[in-house]
């Protein structure tokens, strides 16, 4: 999804990308499963927590454009980022309940030196290395979410997650919204299709 984006020619604000990403999301699943029964998208017993499920989405993104715009470069920023299996173990222990075997532990750990040895760049400062942290944070959250909401049908958390973000970011699309040309409108409908196929 990341790579796709960077086809895109124009000088938009990443908040409009990730918004036209959740837009096309809503549709593409509105056009999927609406026509057939359109509630069945959005009934759930936890509309509450679905939408709080949803804020990770946000704050995400929020996280990754604050890193990088206080200078750390992608490639830490990405490295930083995966200590996201990390966390999501550890909140799927002490939140959840779950037993985590050793191995996955010593997998999970594994995989983020290699990514670490494989991507990191330099020494950012502390301030740097909140934001990828918070990305982090953010993802195992909505992993942790995500898993406490098993119960319910996929299409039902997929539904919310893309409308939590879609209703935060809506009232500052005006002030950020810039016209697109047809090649970015067909980069950005492919980024909202892979987004909700990969979620």
């Amino acid at each position: 999804v990341e790579q796709l984006a960077t086809r895109l020619h124009g000088g938009y604000s990443p908040w409009q990308v990730v918004w036209t990403r959740y837009a096309v999301h809503l549709l593409a699943m509105l056009a999927v499963f609406g026509w057939r029964e359109a509630s069945s998208l959005w009934r759930t017993p936890r509309p509450a927590f679905q939408l709080a499920r949803s804020m990770p989405a946000v704050a995400m993104p929020a996280a990754a454009v604050s890193g990088l715009v206080g200078g750390l470069d992608v490639q830490t920023l990405m490295a930083g980022f995966w200590v996201a299996p990390l966390l999501i173990l550890g909140i799927a222990a002490a939140w959840l309940g779950e037993r985590v075997s050793v191995a996955a532990w010593l997998a999970c750990g594994v995989a983020f030196a290699g990514t670490l040895l494989a991507l990191w760049r330099g020494l950012p400062s502390l301030r740097q290395l909140a934001w990828p942290l918070a990305m982090a944070l953010s993802f195992g959250a909505y992993a942790a979410m995500t898993r406490a909401l098993r119960a319910e049908a996929t299409r039902v958390t997929l539904f919310w997650t893309a409308l939590g973000v879609f209703l935060v970011l809506s009232p500052f699309m005006p002030r950020v919204w810039i016209a697109s040309d047809r090649h970015d409108v067909a980069v950005m409908v492919a980024i909202g299709v892979a987004g909700c196929l990969l979620f």
